[in-house]
């Protein structure tokens, strides 16, 4: 049985009855819970093994089966599907071989690198659910803690700043095919820096919340509507040009948090997360992110390939879509943008900075005498991979750029190696470097500080260099990738 209400076992349905009389002490200060309710919280992740949630709608999601073929391969967990140019033609079902998780590098074959920074996370996942009662419960209860310390109860009332009101890319517009509402992501013209330095990392977070709570309240006026229980959404992610600034570190942390509180404090409300117009930093962008996404939640994710569009017209009729994304629907301007209800953010002017730099805790520091220089070296086997790295120096300013050795085994002078990165002076001291750099070649990559220009002054820094992998599987797939 699926779990669900009016598909439940006679042990599940006990199961549910025992449930609701265990937390009757918090019910009352929830807004709605009924039965679909208790049971999203109930039912565990992976209870059937396969790529969708069998409460999801058989109708759309066949419909797009028919047109895509599935593709197998060492995919970790993450149903990829993916619209080919030429001719989208279906070749049925196939089965998915999970793969290890890549966060280090030792998970690809041969692979061997210097120093990599283990991407672990500070948030664990419970194990599945699966009507287990007593991990229920303990879900709910710390559910209820984050209402508290979150403010749920009047969160719609909040306004978030005003930079995040203009500049906050994302928005709610229309609905699938089976009713339920289509959230609406667009990465490129997010602007990382700008919004951390002009709002803080908690107001961000908070609006996500409201979001989140937007879209339950949209959920709840569509079952009125519709005479029938709305309880999923569908999320659309635009990732056209998604690029190195989106992997800055600081914002990169906001939405690892952000998507570890979606699992713990909103199971089971996501049907579909489409992916489109993913380019060839998805990959590296995914496998930062995948940490914090359950396995169902990966599950749930659909890369659309070439023929994004149609595909997104199998699970969204015209008129609900915007003309932009391949539908119909426009503002009553006739804007194809859907403006009035997608955010499409931009670059957000210095004058409404309220910092010029977020705190940052370093992993390494070296002294760098007068006239010397200090160089990292670091193994890239494949390319795709992503060097990011943030350093800041005490009391004046430091040279620094990226090469690539010529020879392995022996330092090289910067003169000696291919220059990557061309050396230059920062500023260091006055306002914290960060950078990032897509690895077009394997070999070993060096980063090299120089401090020979001084001849009085040593110099300290202090720095934080790690190494990106690209999800193994999206890879194989570098074809159906735009270029950033």
């Amino acid at each position: 049985m699926s779990g669900r209400v009016g598909d439940l076992s006679p042990k599940q349905a006990e199961t549910l009855a025992k449930f609701r009389e265990n937390v009757q002490d918090v019910l009352p200060a929830l807004p709605n819970p009924d039965d679909y309710f208790l049971l999203r919280w109930l039912r565990g992740e992976g209870r059937d093994g396969r790529g969708w949630d069998q409460g999801a709608s058989r109708g759309a999601w066949s419909q797009l089966i028919q047109s895509v073929s599935w593709l197998s391969g060492s995919i970790h967990t993450i149903l990829l599907l993916i619209f080919r140019s030429r001719g989208g033609k279906g070749v049925g079902e196939r089965g998915l071989t999970p793969a290890p998780s890549i966060l280090h590098s030792s998970h690809w074959p041969g692979a061997r690198q210097r120093r990599v920074s283990c991407l672990t996370p500070s948030f664990c996942f419970p194990t599945a659910r699966n009507f287990d009662l007593q991990k229920s419960e303990a879900m709910l209860r710390k559910y209820m803690e984050f209402r508290k310390t979150m403010d749920i109860d009047h969160i719609l009332d909040w306004q978030p700043p005003e930079v995040i009101q203009k500049y906050m890319p994302g928005g709610l517009c229309g609905y699938d095919r089976d009713g339920c509402p289509v959230w609406y992501d667009i990465i490129g013209p997010l602007d990382p820096k700008g919004l951390l330095f002009s709002v803080t990392k908690q107001d961000l977070l908070k609006t996500k919340m409201r979001d989140c709570e937007r879209i339950l309240h949209e959920c709840d006026l569509q079952t009125e509507r519709l005479g029938k229980k709305i309880e999923t959404i569908v999320m659309i992610f635009d990732c056209e040009g998604l690029g190195l600034k989106h992997f800055w570190k600081p914002l990169v942390e906001v939405y690892q948090e952000f998507f570890g509180l979606l699992e713990e404090n909103y199971p089971e409300t996501l049907k579909f997360m489409l992916i489109v117009k993913a380019t060839k930093l998805f990959p590296v962008g995914y496998n930062l992110m995948k940490p914090f996404l359950s396995e169902d939640t990966r599950r749930k994710i659909i890369v659309l390939g070439n023929n994004w569009k149609e595909g997104l017209l199998k699970l969204i009729s015209p008129e609900e879509l915007p003309a932009q994304f391949g539908g119909t629907l426009t503002d009553p301007d006739g804007n194809p943008k859907c403006l009035t209800k997608i955010n499409y953010g931009g670059e957000i002017p210095k004058s409404m900075y309220v910092r010029d730099q977020v705190k940052t805790q370093y992993e390494h520091s070296v002294q760098i005498n007068r006239g010397s220089s200090h160089q990292v070296e670091y193994e890239i086997l494949f390319p795709g991979c992503v060097l990011r790295w943030q350093f800041s120096s005490d009391g004046a300013d430091i040279g620094f750029g990226v090469f690539l050795k010529t020879k392995m085994g022996e330092r090289q002078r910067a003169g000696e190696m291919t220059e990557v990165l061309p050396s230059q002076r920062y500023n260091a001291h006055m306002v914290p470097e960060d950078g990032s750099l897509t690895c077009s070649e394997a070999g070993v990559y060096v980063l090299r500080f120089d401090n020979t220009y001084s001849f009085v002054h040593a110099k300290k820094v202090s720095f934080t260099v790690e190494v990106l992998l690209p999800d193994e599987g999206m890879q194989k797939y570098d074809k159906e990738l735009t270029p950033v």
